[in-house]
């Protein structure tokens, strides 16, 4: 059986009340099912605050898995990242890099897997053994937001033209000069944050701040 660094759980928006909506509760599902078949001994979900969501889809999404037994301390959070681009970098700064860890099982649905393959690999770069653990499109899934993610593997071509794949400090500059989502970020936005108290820890010590 194959084993991984972490299993690393792509965000995707939660209900207003706090609940898992189709996608974001099969996504949970699966990272769950796959801790319980010991392929890794931690979860990262990686996902900021949308609209009228009472808190991060992270903190959502670890909730929901600890709810079905998977230790809060083996539950890790990253707040910051608003789209794929950001499920690049700020997982990166907080967990992976600090801890070595660069075999990584990505969760996410069908539809979304290429564009979350062509993004991650870019951002990441080779030294990264990632494989992807794609679920069933669920019944929200719709041909609009399969077709967005054909345009927005295009526009992400656009922004990193010129720079080396893994080139995180060539790559967060331009994300911050360029990216709709991250543009004038302070460069505090890109390390541990207070802004962001849950960045880089587990759902344990989230809860007990």
């Amino acid at each position: 059986m194959e084993k991984f660094d972490v299993i690393f759980g792509l965000g995707y928006w939660i209900n207003e009340d706090g609940s898992m909506n189709d996608q974001s509760g099969s996504r949970v599902t699966r990272c769950v099912d796959r801790y319980w078949e010991r392929l890794s001994e931690k979860i990262i979900f990686s996902g900021g605050k949308e609209g009228t969501e009472p808190f991060s889809s992270a903190f959502g999404m670890a909730r929901y898995a600890a709810a079905g037994g998977v230790p809060p301390e083996d539950l890790l959070l990253d707040e910051k990242s608003d789209d794929t681009v950001g499920h690049g970098i700020f997982p990166a700064l907080a967990f992976f890099e600090p801890n070595g860890w660069n075999r990584l099982l990505v969760v996410t649905n069908n539809y979304h897997v290429a564009r979350a393959k062509h993004i991650l690999e870019f951002m990441l770069g080779p030294s990264y053994d990632i494989v992807f653990d794609d679920l069933p499109d669920t019944p929200s899934v719709t041909t609009e937001m399969a077709e967005h993610g054909e345009r927005a593997i295009e526009v992400f071509d656009r922004l990193v033209h010129g720079i080396s794949p893994g080139d995180t400090d060539s790559l967060i500059e331009r994300v911050r000069g360029e990216h709709g989502l991250y543009r004038e970020r302070d460069l505090a936005h890109f390390s541990r944050s207070s802004e962001f108290p849950c960045l880089g820890i587990s759902l344990q010590e989230c809860l007990e701040m």
